[in-house]
Protein backbone atom coordinates (compact mmCIF):
# COMPACT_ATOMS: atom_id res chain seq x y z
CA UNK A 1 0.00 0.00 0.00
CA UNK A 2 1.39 3.46 -1.21
CA UNK A 3 2.07 6.11 1.56
CA UNK A 4 -0.46 8.37 0.17
CA UNK A 5 -3.61 5.51 0.66
CA UNK A 6 -2.48 4.99 4.05
CA UNK A 7 -2.78 8.83 4.67
CA UNK A 8 -6.11 8.70 2.85
CA UNK A 9 -7.10 5.79 5.06
CA UNK A 10 -5.92 7.51 8.26
CA UNK A 11 -7.91 10.37 7.00
CA UNK A 12 -10.89 8.80 6.47
CA UNK A 13 -10.80 6.42 9.69
CA UNK A 14 -10.26 9.65 11.76
CA UNK A 15 -12.98 11.62 10.08
CA UNK A 16 -15.32 8.53 10.42
CA UNK A 17 -14.43 8.44 14.11
CA UNK A 18 -15.40 12.51 14.33
CA UNK A 19 -18.76 11.75 12.58
CA UNK A 20 -19.27 8.79 15.03
CA UNK A 21 -18.68 10.94 17.87
CA UNK A 22 -21.28 13.78 16.63
CA UNK A 23 -23.83 11.37 15.75
CA UNK A 24 -23.94 9.61 19.42
CA UNK A 25 -24.15 13.45 20.60
CA UNK A 26 -27.02 14.04 18.28
CA UNK A 27 -28.77 10.83 19.41
CA UNK A 28 -27.93 11.78 23.23
CA UNK A 29 -29.29 15.38 22.67
CA UNK A 30 -32.02 14.02 20.75
CA UNK A 31 -33.46 11.42 23.73
CA UNK A 32 -32.80 14.58 26.19
CA UNK A 33 -35.17 16.66 24.23
CA UNK A 34 -37.66 14.19 23.91
CA UNK A 35 -37.52 13.53 27.30
CA UNK A 36 -38.22 17.10 27.61
CA UNK A 37 -41.07 17.40 25.41
CA UNK A 38 -42.58 14.62 27.32
CA UNK A 39 -41.85 16.42 30.56
CA UNK A 40 -44.06 19.32 29.31
CA UNK A 41 -46.66 17.69 28.60
CA UNK A 42 -46.88 16.37 32.05
CA UNK A 43 -46.46 19.63 32.55
CA UNK A 44 -49.40 21.19 30.66
CA UNK A 45 -51.60 18.54 31.83
CA UNK A 46 -51.02 19.30 35.45
CA UNK A 47 -51.57 22.98 35.23
CA UNK A 48 -54.96 22.55 33.15
CA UNK A 49 -55.89 19.80 35.85
CA UNK A 50 -54.83 23.28 38.53
CA UNK A 51 -56.96 25.65 36.24
CA UNK A 52 -59.97 23.19 36.24
CA UNK A 53 -59.75 22.99 40.02
CA UNK A 54 -59.05 26.56 40.41
CA UNK A 55 -62.46 27.28 38.29
CA UNK A 56 -64.15 25.00 40.38
CA UNK A 57 -63.22 26.08 44.01
CA UNK A 58 -64.10 29.70 42.40
CA UNK A 59 -67.36 28.65 41.63
CA UNK A 60 -68.05 26.83 45.19
CA UNK A 61 -66.38 30.26 46.52
CA UNK A 62 -69.03 32.58 44.70
CA UNK A 63 -71.92 30.01 46.07
CA UNK A 64 -70.91 30.36 49.47
CA UNK A 65 -70.53 34.28 49.68
CA UNK A 66 -74.06 34.62 47.49
CA UNK A 67 -75.35 32.51 50.24
CA UNK A 68 -74.40 34.58 52.85
CA UNK A 69 -74.80 37.62 51.17
CA UNK A 70 -78.45 36.21 51.27
CA UNK A 71 -78.71 35.58 54.56
CA UNK A 72 -77.88 38.87 56.40
CA UNK A 73 -79.91 40.50 53.37
CA UNK A 74 -83.02 38.43 54.92
CA UNK A 75 -81.89 39.26 58.65
CA UNK A 76 -81.23 43.24 57.78
CA UNK A 77 -84.97 42.87 55.86
CA UNK A 78 -86.49 41.00 59.34
CA UNK A 79 -85.17 43.74 61.17
CA UNK A 80 -86.41 46.32 59.51
CA UNK A 81 -89.92 44.59 59.05
CA UNK A 82 -89.67 44.38 62.98
CA UNK A 83 -88.58 48.32 63.58
CA UNK A 84 -91.25 49.62 61.11
CA UNK A 85 -94.21 47.56 62.96
CA UNK A 86 -92.80 48.66 66.18
CA UNK A 87 -92.77 51.74 64.86
CA UNK A 88 -96.38 51.40 63.30
CA UNK A 89 -97.56 49.93 66.54
CA UNK A 90 -96.13 52.65 68.75
CA UNK A 91 -97.98 55.31 66.41
CA UNK A 92 -101.02 53.75 66.41
CA UNK A 93 -101.24 53.75 69.88
CA UNK A 94 -100.50 56.96 70.77
CA UNK A 95 -103.07 58.07 68.42
CA UNK A 96 -105.41 55.72 70.24
CA UNK A 97 -106.44 53.33 67.66
CA UNK A 98 -104.79 50.52 69.18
Amino acid sequence: MSDSAMVTEAVCSERMKRLEERVDKIETIQEEIHALTISVERLTMTVKNMVDTQKEQSRRLDALEDKDAKMWQDVVKTVITGIVGILIGYALKQLGIF
